[in-house]
């Protein structure tokens, strides 16, 4: 039996996979790699929904409706997560302006491209992700930032 005619038995089984690939990329792709992960979720989403449609078609209503729904599913969860990292972003940039952190600052921005996006960030810059949370540590408890420092150069009253 060659791959056509297995096909055209179950039209509607490549749907289904694609939108449960889609579900999985979702939630996962969302976290690790935020908005990027997200849009390929999307896609693959939209892909499931044409795909399901076209096993509606080829069955006449009986099969297709599985890839339809996941699919459907993906691009729900998809723009949940977006709206997660811009939220996650958002609030890391309000917490590093509110407590003069320079540190969260300049990393508040690649939150939105999830969590790998924010280590990678962190690991270029030579920064681990212990110095940020140990950052973030020190906002909530509320003690003062650290002093920069001194570069040896006094000044002369």
């Amino acid at each position: 039996m060659d791959i056509d005619k297995k096909v055209q038995k179950n039209p509607a089984g490549p749907a289904l996979v694609i939108g449960i690939i889609a579900m999985f990329d979702a939630f996962i792709g969302g976290l690790l790699f935020g908005i990027i992960g997200a849009f390929v979720a999307v896609v693959l989403g939209i892909f499931a929904i044409i795909r399901g449609m076209q096993a509606l078609k080829a069955t006449e209503g009986m099969q297709g409706k599985g890839g339809i729904m996941a699919g459907a599913a993906a691009i729900v969860v998809a723009v949940f997560m977006t709206g997660f990292c811009l939220i996650m972003s958002a609030s890391i940039k309000d917490l590093a302006v509110k407590n003069d952190s320079p540190v969260l600052e300049k990393y508040a921005d690649s939150a939105r491209y999830g969590f790998m996006g924010l280590s990678m960030r962190a690991k270029n810059d030579g920064i681990s992700l212990e110095e940020i949370q140990a950052e973030i540590d020190r906002i909530n408890a509320g003690t003062a930032a650290p002093a920069p420092a001194d570069s040896g150069a006094e000044s002369s009253n």
